[in-house]
């Protein structure tokens, strides 16, 4: 009896539900190649835009390359996948995109060198062309060129101590133990190589733009398994980078705002070593 009584007593609840919040659907069929690293964004026309990237594999498959799809604002239906990046015979990877104040969509993605993370080359195109059923037309496309300077290996010199203390406190073992301390050894080596530490950095959440038209793209970087935030206040004519923030893992950093007007950001925790 308290059953049924506890069905009855539920049901109107039940009936008078608001639809949920959240819906699911599918771009298009699954399938086995690798689909990965999706952002999406919305026009000023309604429209949702979204990007991935799709191939055989990520850095050691060179069939990588990005795609895309459109939903019409009042649609249900997305439009067919379409390629917004191919190098030939690279890895292009992990897009992202946004639309600034002057309406201009963004998209910034990494081209593999060498089938390592460590060697992604950013590049970032731009596009007033993009509210039509095709592709959008770039009216431009450039290298985001990632320059850390003195102050990046000064903060991690000032950090790495830190991170080994840390590791001393954790119970691993003895395999794991020399693999965590070959890592920072190896941080510390790349942190002072020019090359090293300007390649590899790369995009996962929405870049920021602040009302001064500062644009903020947060990075990471899987070799030094920090992130750090490139900065620019000409629209990406320049670029200039914020000290790392240096962890255990922190990486792909998503920025937010708080109500009193200060930047807060997430990231995830991992290390791939692979």
């Amino acid at each position: 009896m308290l059953l049924i009584a506890s069905a009855i007593f539920f049901t109107p609840a039940l009936e008078s539900a608001e639809k949920p919040l959240y819906e699911a659907e599918l771009i298009f069929p699954l399938e086995t190649w690798h689909n990965h690293a999706s952002c999406i964004v919305e026009a000023p026309n309604g429209d949702l835009l979204v990007c991935w990237f799709h191939g055989s594999g990520e850095r050691t498959a060179d069939d990588v390359r990005i795609e895309g799809a459109r939903l019409k604002k009042g649609s249900s239906q997305w439009s067919q996948r379409f390629t917004l990046a191919d190098t030939p015979d690279f890895p292009d990877g992990n897009p992202c995109m946004f639309i600034d104040p002057q309406k201009r969509l963004w998209f910034i993605h990494t081209t593999i060198l060498a089938n390592t993370w460590e060697s992604a080359l950013l590049q970032a195109r731009i596009s007033r062309d993009y509210l039509r059923d095709q592709p959008p037309v770039w009216e431009s496309s450039k290298l985001l060129l990632i320059k850390p300077g003195t102050e990046f290996d000064a903060e991690m010199t000032k950090r790495l101590p830190d991170l080994e203390a840390g590791i001393a406190t954790l119970q691993l073992t003895d395999q794991q133990r020399r693999q965590a301390e070959d890592f920072l050894d190896a941080m510390r080596r790349h942190s002072k190589d020019k090359l090293y530490r300007r390649l590899g950095w790369m995009t996962r959440a929405h870049p920021f733009v602040l009302e001064n038209k500062r644009l903020i793209v947060p990075l990471y970087h899987d070799g030094f398994s920090c992130s750090l935030m490139a900065i620019s206040d000409d629209w990406g004519q320049s670029w200039h980078t914020s000290r790392p923030l240096v962890g255990a893992g922190n990486i792909q950093p998503s920025i937010v705002r708080r109500r009193d007007g200060s930047l807060y950001t997430l990231m995830r925790l991992g290390v791939d070593r692979q």
